[in-house]
């Protein structure tokens, strides 16, 4: 649904130059678009900006390259572990990372690789890498719902999971809340927050949370936060690279063919379900029940 993409830093500077280019990134790439960046080098604005002193000065160029990085950098990410060797080139060093840790694909104004896009013809022709849905439907077993979010689990984001119905004496939740965790690095610790409604005591939530630890990686955290149960209806995955609305619940479901529907939130809907959400100093939170560390050693 939504994937990152290592983006040349001279092929940034070209769509700066080009001002059609420059509307089709920022529409393309960012918070409610089912592509973010990923920061390769660490320095990418710091690239960008040498790549273009290295063109005729253009004061519009510029301005439409502070703009589209300002855009498409909104919800960059680091990969705080990706390779980078001084003495290669920027291509060599994306291929070496994309080799390290898969993603989507690299965009450069060279084709090198199956899994390299020429950036020359990614508006006028785009490649199947860069095509992506903003919307689809996925089987209700938690090997598709993980395979789906897999994108966003590969990167250790923090992920917040929001289904006023989750429980975790309910194996069907549980099953899925197991997947999403597999798919998680292996090499760094993921945490999996999750808001439901208040619908049982909080010892008894605690007792029954405690039975997942068994199951999940070490590397696997999952914090929980209960609201009042009526003021919560809707689901939603949450990380801060964008944002996805559920139709249904997370939930695993044997042997069925009934389907959910995940569509990228916009924005403004992003924006206003992370802040319900995702911010800590909500004060509509019932109460925290205790974090489950997993055992599981992989």
């Amino acid at each position: 649904m939504i994937h990152p993409f290592a983006i040349q830093p001279e092929v940034i500077v070209d769509w700066a130059f080009n001002r059609r280019d420059t509307a089709q990134a920022v529409d393309t790439i960012g918070i409610g678009k089912p592509r973010f960046l990923l920061r390769l080098p660490k320095d990418l604005r710091k690239k960008c900006y040498e790549a273009l002193l290295e063109r005729p000065e253009d004061d519009f160029a510029s301005q439409r390259l502070t703009a589209l990085m300002e855009k498409i950098c909104e919800n960059a990410i680091n990969r705080p572990d990706q390779k980078s060797d001084k003495g290669k080139d920027w291509l060599s060093n994306a291929k070496d990372e994309y080799e390290h840790q898969t993603f989507r694909a690299i965009i450069a104004n060279e084709v090198d690789g199956d899994h390299v896009v020429n950036s020359e013809t990614i508006f006028e022709e785009p490649n199947e890498l860069w095509t992506l849905k903003s919307s689809q439907s996925i089987l209700r077993q938690a090997p598709a719902i993980a395979a789906a979010l897999k994108p966003l689990l590969r990167e250790g984001l923090h992920c917040y999971l929001v289904d006023p119905y989750f429980s975790p004496e309910k194996g069907r939740y549980i099953k899925v809340i197991r997947a999403l965790a597999a798919e998680g690095p292996t090499d760094r610790g993921m945490e999996i927050s999750i808001r439901c409604r208040e619908d049982s005591t909080l010892n008894y939530f605690n007792e029954k949370a405690a039975e997942m630890a068994k199951d999940l990686p070490t590397t696997c955290t999952v914090s929980f936060k209960r609201l009042p149960s009526d003021s919560m209806h809707d689901r939603f995955f949450l990380t801060k690279v964008g944002g996805l609305f559920s139709s249904n619940g997370f939930e695993h479901y044997d042997r069925t063919k009934k389907t959910m529907h995940v569509s990228i939130l916009s924005p403004d809907q992003y924006s206003e379900v992370w802040n319900e959400y995702a911010q800590s100093d909500n004060s509509r939170v019932v109460d925290t029940p205790k974090s489950v560390v997993g055992q599981k050693t992989l």
